[in-house]
């Protein structure tokens, strides 16, 4: 309805403006599109429409006597079209509204990987429902931005914005089943989510200074039905007796039960900006920001305080200094997990939950690992050399301090910090090179702390089976681990070089060159270590304004380093 409706306003638009415009111009273009697929188009055309047909292209100009008008048009297919229609009235009001559509193509896992067995009956295994289904969701997004302008008050413009966007189709979804074996399930998820943003802002501007505020709501729904499954029965792989009952929380008895479930949210955001483009010679600008996330289903929430500082002036005749900082703080509700702690029904401790034979509490306290304070900045210098050639120099820095998350022993704060060094020049006439070196160093990296590997085996004499007597449990494998797992670089150092040579007036080759080298040494027990190598040549020719042939050849080695541990256990 939203497209049919916005397609006839543009026509009505096409077809009535010449008659009253002063001044119209533009151009309209009509071509025909053919596309034929060899094998899977998932990413060599993964938002693009692979059907033939015919396209369209407008960009139409108009003036009246107090009313400008302006409408642009790229549509290629049902799927895949931008539209945009933009008008002035007096100077005093403009509103500017787009629509865009496009395919996204989504991969179809086969789930090969998922299959093996310890021994007959103990194996994992994988069912996909939809093996031919080619998943896609089409994604549709409205925009619309207006201005007013009080003609008694020059200093105030108030504004509306509205913000629709739609994604429909089908993503693949997958359930897993435990204990009588490990069964992957694959089916076909239906998309049929709406976001719905609006706002109004205003902004004022007095001498030097501009202030600008804008508060927003935002709602997510998704109103398809979440998908269902029916998890296979709590029982031994062997002997399909019901010695696991009290180690699963939920199995067939209990019916198909909803999974994937994407709940409903909403969004507050409100935001002030103060501005002066000079202030004691420097261009100073300072924001601040509040959202607040919740979930319609639960009521949990997610706060967002920030506040930004942009400071920017020249040095002298030849150099720029700009200095970004940045603190905010993320907040989310603590949730209570009870456990469902179902009795054992056969075996030695029939009658009994797992807590009561164990001595484990299964029900935690949930506190998000997002829940943080982070303060950056980054400062930065340019001097320029003169014939086209400039020499920067930036250095970064973030504070991140967690609430409840360590990333070592006792310690929840984690500092990055980066110097960049880069240079730019055009020694001759069409031969651009660039150059740039940056080396990074960081204090307790995001890790995950006891994350893998027992030193020395906790089970020494076999067991008849995990529930007998002197048995060792999963959580008390869990509770071994001593050995610290990061895939992020306590230190690293990159470098790049690129050439870019103007070959004619539409055409150009292209040669870069990358080095990254870093590691982590500061794991418990663990090491880890990457290096990258990359060469790129490009050549690029653009005989029209929308055609573009590209011949490209690509180098690159990696080489990963790390610890591994495979635990080994027959339970």
């Amino acid at each position: 309805m939203t497209t049919r409706t916005l397609y006839t306003l543009l026509a009505a638009v096409l077809l009535a403006a010449p008659a009253w415009a002063q001044e119209m111009h533009g151009t309209i273009e009509g071509a025909g599109r053919g596309a034929s697929t060899d094998k899977s188009p998932n990413l060599a055309a993964e938002y693009l429409d692979t059907d033939g047909g015919p396209e369209l292209r407008a960009a139409i100009q108009g003036l009246f006597d107090t009313f400008a008008l302006a409408l642009e048009a790229d549509v290629r297919s049902d799927d895949n079209q931008h539209l945009a229609l933009s008008f002035d009235v007096n100077r005093l009001v403009r509103s500017h509204t787009t629509f865009t559509r496009l395919p996204h193509r989504l991969v179809h896992d086969p789930l090969d990987n998922l299959r093996g067995s310890i021994s007959d009956v103990k194996v994992v295994w994988s069912t996909d429902l939809e093996p031919a289904a080619a998943y896609a969701i089409r994604f549709s997004e409205l925009t619309n931005r207006n201005e007013f302008q009080i003609e008694s008050l020059p200093w105030l413009t108030v504004g509306t914005d509205v913000r629709e966007q739609w994604r429909e189709g089908h993503r693949q979804s997958l359930a897993v089943s435990h204990c009588s074996t490990c069964h992957v399930q694959s089916q076909g998820r239906e998309v049929n989510e709406h976001t719905r943003e609006a706002g109004i802002q205003a902004r004022a501007v007095l001498g030097g200074w501009s202030l600008a505020a804008r508060v927003a709501n935002r709602d997510l729904r998704e109103r398809a039905p979440s998908p269902q499954r029916v998890y296979e029965l709590v029982e031994h792989p062997a002997q399909r007796t019901p010695l696991f009952r009290d180690r699963i929380q939920y199995d067939a008895r209990n019916g198909a039960l909803a999974y994937d479930v994407v709940p409903s949210t909403k969004k507050d955001i409100a935001r002030v900006e103060l501005a002066n483009p000079n202030l004691a010679g420097f261009a100073v600008n300072l924001t601040g920001i509040r959202t607040d996330l919740t979930n319609a289903s639960t009521g949990n929430e997610v706060e967002y305080r920030g506040a930004s500082l942009l400071l920017a002036r020249r040095v002298g005749k030849v150099g720029n200094f700009s200095l970004r900082a940045r603190t905010y703080t993320i907040d989310s509700t603590d949730t209570f997990v009870d456990a469902v702690e179902p009795p054992a029904v056969a075996g030695p401790y029939a009658g009994k939950t797992y807590r009561e034979r164990y001595g484990l509490d299964p029900d935690f306290l949930r506190q998000s690992a997002i829940d943080r304070t982070v303060n950056e900045a980054t400062a930065r210098y340019v001097h320029r050399l003169g014939r086209g050639a400039s020499l920067q120099a930036q250095y970064d820095v973030r504070a991140i301090d967690r609430d409840t998350y360590q990333v070592a022993p006792g310690e929840t704060a984690t500092l990055e910090q980066r110097l960049r060094l880069a240079y730019h020049a055009r020694p001759i006439k069409g031969l651009t090179v660039r150059a740039a070196a940056s080396y990074g160093n960081v204090q307790h990296p995001f890790a995950i702390v006891d994350g893998a590997c027992n030193l020395e085996p906790l089970q020494t004499t076999p067991t008849a089976s995990p529930i007998v007597p002197g048995s060792v449990q999963y959580w008390q494998i869990h509770d071994a681990r001593s050995a610290d797992l990061s895939a992020s670089p306590a230190s690293f150092l990159e470098l790049k070089l690129s050439g870019t040579y103007q070959l004619g007036a539409s055409s150009m080759a292209t040669l870069s060159l990358r080095t990254w080298d870093g590691d982590n040494t500061e794991q418990d027990l663990n090491q880890w270590s990457r290096t990258l190598s990359a060469a790129t040549a490009t050549w690029n020719w653009a005989p029209a304004e929308d055609a573009t042939v590209y011949v490209a050849a690509t180098y690159g080695s990696r080489k990963l380093e790390q610890h591994v541990c495979i635990p080994l256990m027959d339970g």
